[in-house]
Formats: C-alpha cells, sequence, structure tokens
C-alpha cells in the first residue's frame, strides 16, 4: 500500500498503522511473502535488520518498521527521473518523510527530507 494522499496530493504521509507493516509484522518469521507490497515490507526489515532487531518491544518495532518504510519511500521517489529531472532543470523540489500516529493523531516529521540530486546516493543518481 502506498502513502495516503494529504492535502490535495501535494504531501504524502504514512501511518503507524499501516496496513502492510501490520500484516508483515505478523509474518516476518516464517511465511513466504508473495505480495509485492509485502515483499517491499520485508526488504525494509531486511535492509535494516541491525536496527530492527535493536528494538525489543513488538510494538516498538512495528513502529519502527513503519518509519523506516516512510525513510525507504522517500528515497525511492528521489530515485525517479521525474524528480530528478526537475532538480536537474532547477526547480525547487522537496521529498519530506512524514508518519501519522492513529493512536494519539499526531503527524511526526521524520528528518528524511531530501531537496536536491547531492543527497542521493550516486549509485541512484541521474547523469
Amino acid at each position: 500500500m502506498l502513502p495516503r494522499n494529504q492535502n490535495n496530493g501535494r504531501s504524502r504521509a504514512t501511518h503507524w498503522a499501516h496496513g502492510c507493516c501490520s500484516t508483515e509484522r505478523s509474518r516476518i518469521d516464517n511465511q513466504l511473502v508473495s505480495s509485492y507490497h509485502l515483499r517491499h515490507i520485508k526488504d525494509v526489515y531486511r535492509y535494516h535488520q541491525e536496527k530492527m532487531d535493536a528494538v525489543q518491544s513488538a510494538q516498538e518495532k512495528f513502529d519502527r518498521l513503519c518509519e523506516l518504510n516512510v525513510f525507504e519511500q522517500v528515497m525511492n521517489v528521489c530515485h525517479t527521473t521525474i524528480v530528478q529531472n526537475a532538480w536537474k532543470a532547477g526547480k525547487e523540489l522537496a521529498v519530506h518523510g512524514l508518519i501519522y500516529s492513529i493512536n494519539n493523531g499526531v503527524l511526526m516529521d521524520l528528518n528524511c527530507s531530501i531537496t536536491g540530486a547531492d543527497q542521493v546516493d550516486s549509485t541512484h543518481r541521474l547523469k
């Protein structure tokens, strides 16, 4: 599931009760994940294995997985030719990572904003 559009499509946010993260939390150890979306969540878990293993409680692990998913989605958006061509053309564009807690109603900035191609690793940067 992609993050839910907020603010008339001008910004994107996801929330801690993200359905894919919730489903994946119950499958993370022993079931084959066939859905593309669930596979991505499992990849996020794998990419950040050390950070995930450092968290003890199931709820904290779930919250961290959701936050890391937002970070990865910010990076995925910045890897697109549309975003990178806009930067190359001198357009002012920032991609922000936000997450919404259904539990307390707080929209939290994850401080993973990207404002230019120089912040994208060279492997994904357009030439």
